[in-house]
């Protein structure tokens, strides 16, 4: 068995034993092998095994933070811990569910106490009390239950949080630093993250106009989730930009390469930046992919009703195109 690495820009083969059945990506300098007798290990850029795990473990993660998470198998339990880049077992396996450390800390769950953030030496800085450990579900504009989820990692040194029906963040020792006062808000990607302090039913709640007119608007709004309003904030919580609120931002997918897509009124797509600034206009009709490597796909649809004549476009980061790819 053998496996490409590109280095120096050059492609270089290294030959493996032909046991190992699986070879994971490269994650600070090791890769997790496993060989045809389930066992799992870790080999380093020359092939070269760095770690060999025993047999009751059966699993193991990519190391981020110089540490990876590895699940052991007893007579009675599954659980999971975390080891060294030595292969030393760091923190013990004692918890159900485990996210990977990034910057420092790591979310860890057991049944008994739910989910917990831990630092490197295991010692817990916060429990579930103070994470985002649940989220709203809606059926039309209806609040109908909360719903458990995995809290989100820390992101830029910053991490969500919840109290009190609000979110906030947490600086990268688990210490608040942004106050729990937004409706929503996503993780930080860049500097920057969307945080909502009203929502356009409430705004519309509290105009100072006469009633016929906030009845009006307020019936017009399509059922669902609360429409949001949101702002850019900086890394302390300050405002960049709020944004018009009848754009759609893709908060899910969030800022990739610094931009950002959105749908102004007229239902067209555009990006954009860091600073709150639109940098590609709103002129696309279809909904395109994030950026990825200076490029991204859109898709345009043709004239005819079969669509023959449509085609994916590929713009750069200045929304000039780059192809026109016919369907």
């Amino acid at each position: 068995m053998s496996y490409g690495q590109a280095q120096n820009s050059h492609l270089r083969w290294v030959a493996l034993p032909d046991s190992l059945i699986q070879v994971n990506s490269f994650g600070e300098g090791l890769a997790k092998v496993q060989t045809s007798t389930g066992r799992i290990g870790y080999i380093d850029s020359s092939g070269n095994y760095i770690i060999r795990l025993n047999k009751s473990f059966v699993d193991a993660g990519n190391f981020q933070d110089g540490y990876a998470w590895v699940y052991r198998k007893s007579a009675d339990s599954k659980q999971y811990g975390f080891m060294d880049k030595k292969g030393n077992i760091r923190i013990s396996c004692q918890y159900d569910k485990v996210e990977n450390f990034s910057n420092g800390l790591a979310l860890v769950h057991t049944e008994a106490v739910g989910w917990q953030l831990i630092d490197s030496t295991g010692s817990v800085l916060l429990g579930d009390t103070s994470l985002l450990v649940k989220e709203p579900v809606y059926q039309g504009d209806k609040l109908v239950e909360w719903q458990e989820v995995e809290p989100p990692a820390s992101q830029d040194g910053r991490m969500l949080t919840f109290k009190a029906g609000k979110y906030g963040y947490l600086n990268s020792q688990g210490q608040p630093v942004i106050a729990c006062r937004f409706l929503k808000a996503t993780g930080y990607a860049n500097g920057v993250a969307l945080a909502a302090v009203d929502s356009v039913k409430d705004q519309f709640a509290k105009m100072d106009t006469t009633r016929d007119l906030l009845d009006d608007l307020y019936d017009n709004l399509e059922p669902g989730p609360p429409e949001y309003i949101w702002t850019l904030i900086d890394s302390n919580g300050q405002q960049i930009r709020t944004f018009n609120p009848g754009w759609t931002l893709d908060v899910t997918r969030g800022f990739s390469q610094r931009l950002l897509p959105f749908k102004n009124e007229q239902g067209f797509w555009g990006f954009i930046n860091t600073h709150g600034q639109v940098t590609i206009p709103a002129k696309f009709r279809q909904e395109p992919s994030p950026f990825s490597d200076g490029v991204c796909f859109l898709s345009v649809r043709g004239q005819s009703a079969d669509n023959k004549d449509g085609y994916m476009l590929v713009i750069d980061t200045a929304g000039e195109k780059i192809a026109k790819i016919p369907f």
